[in-house]
């Protein structure tokens, strides 16, 4: 008996002991750290359809988060039909950040930012000037065959200009379909409109004016399919 409650006892210690070293370990924090930089955003290959305006002193903002390894990176600039405007190469250190003018790149408000590193992942983004001052906004990292925008307007005093470019190097052709709501009467009334065979030039950019195209609606529903190739896109 006394060795049963002796080996009862050391393996009663153990689990409690166990328990603390595991509870002190592994605390569980009061609220989940605001972290802009999470693992699911990066990526080796970026596209910032609009990179902004040089006048307006806007940058391109490139960030390491990996503490051993630098990133070395290739930013290029390519205007709508997807000629080089400006390119740079740079190595950004471990945890670092470096940020790059658009005025270096020889960009304009015109002009799509290619952004590819070859050794490491990173995170890009934007900081931009816009109505209601600058904002440090993420460039994109998925590219794919389909883009979706919900809740966009084109009423008089408002319109929504989508952006779409090709980060390679063939063209790529979409299909754009608009679901349009008239929300000026009771009940709205939808109805759907489209724009066949939309071009995008390799590395090239296209801009498409909703208003334009489909007129003014309270309400617009766009999505963007791909017949060949990936692209990426942004509502502007």
């Amino acid at each position: 008996y006394v060795i049963i409650g002796a080996c009862v006892l050391i393996m009663t210690l153990a689990f409690v002991f166990t328990q603390q070293v595991d509870a002190r370990a592994t605390p569980q924090p009061e609220k989940i750290p605001a972290d802009s930089v999470k693992a699911s955003s990066l990526s080796t290959s970026w596209i910032c359809p609009i990179s902004g305006s040089a006048a307006s002193a806007d940058s391109i903002l490139l960030s390491n988060p990996d503490f051993d390894r630098s990133a070395n990176v290739q930013v290029v600039s390519y205007d709508p039909a997807g000629n080089v405007t400006g390119k740079t190469e740079l190595k950004i250190e471990p945890s670092a950040t470096k940020e790059i003018g658009l005025g270096v790149l020889g960009s304009n408000d015109a002009s799509s930012i290619l952004v590819d590193s070859f050794s490491g992942s990173i995170v890009v983004f934007r900081s931009m000037t816009l109505i209601d001052g600058v904002e440090l906004l993420p460039c994109i990292n998925n590219f794919g065959s389909q883009a979706v925008f919900p809740n966009l307007e084109t009423i008089r005093n408002s319109n929504s200009i989508i952006v779409l470019a090709n980060p390679y190097d063939e063209a790529v052709v979409v299909d754009v379909v608009g679901t349009l709501t008239d929300t000026s009467i009771n009940p709205p009334i939808s109805v759907l409109d489209e724009i066949r065979g939309v071009i995008i030039p390799a590395h090239g950019r296209v801009n498409l004016d909703l208003q334009s195209e489909f007129g003014r609606y309270g309400l617009v529903s766009v999505a963007v399919n791909s017949r060949s190739g990936f692209f990426g896109a942004e509502a502007f």
